[in-house]
């Protein structure tokens, strides 16, 4: 498998440790809207947290690399290959516990990337809540009888 060639690799457990990396970093409270964080805060969390450590990637020569040193810093490999995951990824939707997150990727060619996680607006799936057109199955509000 080539490294540059991410959609014929990726599963799962793939998208379940990047669903585990976005939750880890996502905004805390309820007034904090966003987080941005830079490439190297998230491969400290994702070395941090264990993430992606039974991945083997091939590189296009057929020889195995390592992502992470044995002291943590990612190695080229790693580099390239999160650099194109988080690419993957981006504008992903990610939720938990009725919270939805979108995963962004910021930067463009000639400046290093950013990375925000978007905590977005709740929707209500209460019926009555939802402003709109009343449908077949709901009853529409009943008007008091004038007296």
């Amino acid at each position: 498998m080539k490294l540059e060639d991410l959609s014929d690799f990726l599963d799962s457990d793939v998208e379940s440790e990047m669903k585990a990396l976005v939750l880890a970093l996502r905004p805390r409270g309820v007034s904090q809207r966003w987080v941005i964080c830079d490439f190297a805060t998230m491969m400290r969390k994702v070395h941090g947290l264990g993430l992606f450590k039974d991945l083997i990637v091939f590189w296009t020569d057929a020889n195995q690399r390592i992502l992470f040193t044995s002291d943590g810093r990612p190695t080229p490999a790693g580099l390239s290959f999160f650099g194109k995951l988080f690419k993957r990824f981006n504008r992903e939707t990610f939720t938990d516990s009725g919270e939805s997150f979108r995963f962004v990727r910021m930067g463009s060619r000639t400046s290093p990337p950013r990375f925000v996680i978007v905590r977005l607006p709740r929707r209500s799936s209460d019926p009555a809540a939802a402003p709109g057109p009343v449908s077949a199955q709901q009853t529409p509000p009943t008007q008091p009888d004038p007296v």
